[in-house]
């Protein structure tokens, strides 16, 4: 049975139609593959775009930069409009989704892509009243990246497709590809002296072919047919479920958009570096989530599995979460003097703070994962716009006080506020997710590795050799203690890593 999982997802002919609540053990395999495809392709993207960030420093000026994080800032403004939150809503059902509601869906979107598009050609002018130290040519940067709005609505539906047989290996190596193409192609223009437009341009490459890509991967063809009637249950779900996307969209602006304005390109850079790096973890969480997300959807009837499936989702995150935790905060200088150089060793106070609180705030993304698959998206729409308005409001005040630190430092005020709403919406939700077992070994792990690479291991870590002695030197200290105070969690890392999940296993010695 393993191996005949393994060629459906391989060959994507496995549909989440087809799994119930009934199949835990199938569906805990498909997971498994997805998370390892994603984790694979995250890796290969980490080191291209760190090589890229690296050349692109060379060809570039920092006014080439700010131009740079504006016009990213903006686009993933842009692609909040590209699917209106329809990919999850079809995503999540359980019936197989119809021709019919497909090409709706597809119609609905490609109107709302080009509305949006015809706007922002229309209203470009105005982000140099914005950002006034903009060159004139951003205005027409703008124009260009609107057009990838419309290449995000073109490849919805194989998308939307490709996510619910689970075919996580192929998306992933496409979307491998587009990235390895964008960072050549900015690269290339970058050295033929495009500047800030090698940017634009390797967009609307990357765009172009991440389109060509999906329909190679999963030819549609739309039906000539648009039923509103059918759309609107679908429309109903989506746009609460892309609500919070956008709340929490406009709670992350305010580090480009307040912090840009009130303390300078110099400072919101440290602030950046500091967010970024010391949230490394969340990206391990985003790919458990998406991955998940499917899952949740088939299994949120059976309670029982739906709760042992969170736990365990929660339990193998705080495991990987805790480790960087503790990591971050016992080697924090030898990170940024050693790795990425004294310059941003005055950034280390606020990557301190934001790397001590991702240990509460890795909850929200998994807990809203399986909120919003069991088909409460209102609740953590509800708690994302408090919490934003709770850091606006926060923020400001803090800054004015104490300048960058404060940015950070009140930054974190809403996450740990937030989380906690989380954890308690969950344990009124659902009581019996037993959350503190699951992560109280992760923690006092963390905490010792924090201690002894502080002490012992960050003195010598001086030089990049000994810095890579020193991380792996951490990551067995984190796992001898985890072993110590609660070898569960090693157990379950060993079974994470298994060719086999248990429950499979056990199916195939009865059989």
């Amino acid at each position: 049975m393993s191996q005949l999982l393994t060629d459906e997802i391989t060959s994507g002919q496995l549909d989440l139609g087809s799994m119930n609540s009934g199949d835990p053990d199938r569906l805990q395999r498909a997971a498994r593959l997805g998370v390892l495809a994603l984790v694979v392709r995250s890796m290969v993207l980490q080191v291209a775009g760190f090589a890229g960030v690296v050349v692109l420093a060379r060809l570039l000026d920092p006014g080439d930069f700010g131009v740079f994080a504006i016009v990213q800032f903006a686009l993933s403004f842009f692609t909040f409009f590209g699917d209106s939150g329809l990919a999850g809503s079809l995503i999540r059902q359980k019936h197989e989704p119809t021709q019919r509601e497909l090409s709706s869906a597809f119609y609905f979107q490609l109107v709302a892509a080009f509305c949006v598009m015809v706007i922002v050609f229309a209203a470009a002018g105005g982000v140099r009243y914005a950002w006034p130290a903009l060159p004139p040519s951003a205005v027409w940067l703008m124009r260009a990246l609107a057009i990838d709005v419309l290449l995000v609505a073109l490849r919805i539906v194989p998308s939307i497709l490709l996510e619910r047989q689970l075919a996580f290996g192929r998306l992933a190596l496409l979307e491998g590809v587009v990235q390895l193409v964008f960072i050549a192609t900015a690269i290339a223009l970058a050295a033929c002296g495009f500047r800030a437009w090698s940017l634009a341009i390797a967009v609307l490459v990357q765009g172009v072919l991440s389109v060509l890509g999906t329909y190679l991967l999963k030819p549609w063809r739309p039906s000539r047919v648009f039923d509103f009637p059918v759309l609107k249950p679908i429309l109903k779900f989506g746009i609460v479920y892309q609500l919070k996307n956008i709340v929490g969209f406009v709670n992350g602006a305010i580090t480009p958009v307040f912090a840009g304005i009130t303390l300078g390109p110099y400072a919101l850079g440290l602030v950046n570096w500091a967010k970024e790096t010391g949230w490394y973890p969340l990206r391990f969480i985003e790919i458990t989530s998406r991955v998940n997300y499917p899952i949740y959807s088939r299994l949120h009837e059976d309670r029982k599995v739906f709760v042992e499936t969170l736990e365990r989702t929660i339990g193998n995150s705080a495991l990987v979460t805790f480790f960087f935790v503790g990591f971050f905060l016992g080697m924090g200088r030898q990170i940024a003097q050693v790795v990425y150089g004294g310059k941003w060793l005055p950034a280390v106070p606020m990557f301190y703070a934001y790397a001590g609180v991702i240990s509460i705030g890795f909850l929200s993304p998994i807990v809203g994962t399986a909120f919003d698959a069991s088909g409460r998206p209102g609740v953590l729409a509800r708690l994302s716009i408090a919490w934003t308005l709770l850091n606006w409001v926060v923020v400001p005040i803090s800054t004015y006080f104490w300048g960058m630190h404060g940015f950070a430092y009140g930054f974190i005020v809403h996450v740990v506020v937030g989380n906690s709403a989380v954890v308690f919406m969950l344990r009124r939700w659902l009581p019996e997710v037993r959350l503190w077992p699951r992560i109280r070994g992760n923690i006092l792990a963390g905490v010792g590795t924090a201690v002894v690479s502080h002490i012992w291991l960050s003195p010598w870590a001086t030089r990049l050799p000994t810095f890579l002695l020193a991380a792996a030197a951490c990551v067995v200290v984190y796992l001898a203690l985890l072993a110590v105070v609660d070898r569960k969690s090693v157990l379950a890392l060993y079974g994470l890593l298994r060719r086999r999940t248990p429950g499979l296993a056990r199916q195939q010695s009865r059989g």
